[in-house]
């Protein structure tokens, strides 16, 4: 019941989504019933389309612990050029994120700091993009 509230506080509030809205749900799969909850919300309110971006966790662990030393330094373009896409074709963003834990070895949390940082410099363009305001934004960051 309480995840019907969030989805309307975020959905009416947050984002304020409007008939022929496009929107972008970033999430972790350990959020998808609220997901869901948004997802109807925003059609309720007449969104055109409803994208969703799963960032699992433990999928991002696979890749600090297994991913190639040579590729640590390198974040596709592609990825940028997706993201840029999004917010130039009016995409609303809704992010939500939860705090992770877990018993990292040194050598990894050496390695995602790397992977972090490239990503951070890779995506410039479409932070600078977004804090610019083209587009309507929401994110909620559950402790």
């Amino acid at each position: 019941m309480y995840l019907t509230h969030y989805a309307n506080v975020i959905v009416n509030v947050g984002v304020s989504v409007e008939k022929g809205d496009l929107i972008k749900i970033n999430f972790s799969s350990e959020h998808l019933p609220l997901v869901r909850e948004l997802t109807k919300e925003a059609y309720k309110n007449g969104a055109h389309y409803v994208s969703l971006d799963l960032q699992d966790p433990e999928i991002e662990r696979n890749r600090v612990n297994y991913l190639a030393e040579d590729f640590l330094d390198e974040f596709p373009n592609t990825e940028v050029q997706n993201q840029l896409n999004y917010a130039k074709s009016g995409y609303s963003m809704i992010t939500i994120k939860a705090p992770t834990f877990s018993n990292q070895r040194d050598e990894s949390i050496e390695r995602a700091s790397i992977l972090t940082k490239t990503k951070s410099m890779a995506m410039r363009p479409c932070q600078t993009y977004g804090m610019e305001n083209h587009n309507k934004w929401y994110r909620k960051k559950f402790s």
